[in-house]
């Protein structure tokens, strides 16, 4: 059956009132007007409860004072408490075709490489602390296939390298395709890569099956709650 009770939503649009001629009232004062939109306090059982569920509406990311990247998400419980969510731990990636000859064994010596080029030839007004050692965070060894073009074999090797900052993408996918060379005492080759065009945000969400306006559930001894001067919203809790 069709619900037809009003939206807790259109119910409080409803209660602002316009005025008789259909126009939005201008004359309410900002105490007013935060009273009509203020959010209801939080629930105590809040601190006890195992688990959060909430409703992501908006995500974005920053890079704390130890040069981490942070994933925020921002939300409401369904008791319309405003939430904002860090996720530490989630690195921007992207995948690199690679020759058969490439194993386990070059890997050291590639993330070190890769990591020396990058830094020499990063901005400085990319946003990135000179402080920060490794720009290639890690590499590691994948199989899979390209979906361009048909393709006989459809366990090809790559590379999925992983960097600090979403910022890199585009000057790491430069370095390959201007010429690498990823086994020592081998030869420089262009290397094609994959997946270096997506946003941030998006791969965050597809990794982790989100989509627009999902809820989430925080398990418990999963979170913490952060309070006082340690918050970085307005958000009723963090």
């Amino acid at each position: 059956p069709i619900d037809n009770e009003p939206s807790v939503f259109v119910t409080q649009l409803a209660s602002l009132a316009p005025s008789d001629d259909g126009s939005v009232r201008t004359t309410v004062n900002q105490f007013e007007t935060n009273r009509i939109w203020a959010r209801p306090p939080i629930p105590d059982e809040l601190y006890t409860r195992p688990e959060i569920d909430f409703q992501v509406v908006d995500v974005d990311y920053y890079m704390n004072d130890e040069n981490n990247i942070v994933i925020r998400l921002f939300g409401a419980t369904a008791n319309q408490n405003s939430i904002c969510v860090q996720v530490h731990g989630f690195l921007p990636y992207f995948y690199v075709l690679l020759e058969s000859r490439f194993d386990e064994e070059h890997i050291e010596y590639a993330k070190k490489y890769l990591n020396d080029i990058v830094k020499a030839q990063v901005p400085a007004n990319i946003g990135i602390s000179k402080n920060v050692e490794n720009l290639v965070v890690d590499l590691s060894i994948v199989h899979g296939a390209s979906i361009y073009e048909y393709k006989k074999d459809l366990n090809q090797k790559f590379l999925k390298v992983y960097v600090c900052s979403p910022k890199l993408l585009n000057l790491c996918r430069r370095v390959f395709t201007n010429g690498v060379n990823l086994i020592k005492g081998g030869q420089m080759e262009s290397l094609s890569c994959f997946e270096t065009n997506i946003d941030f945000e998006i791969r965050f969400m597809t990794d982790h099956n989100l989509v627009g306006c999902a809820w989430v559930t925080l398990p418990s001894e999963k979170y913490r709650i952060v309070e006082g001067k340690d918050m970085i919203s307005r958000c009723q809790f963090e």
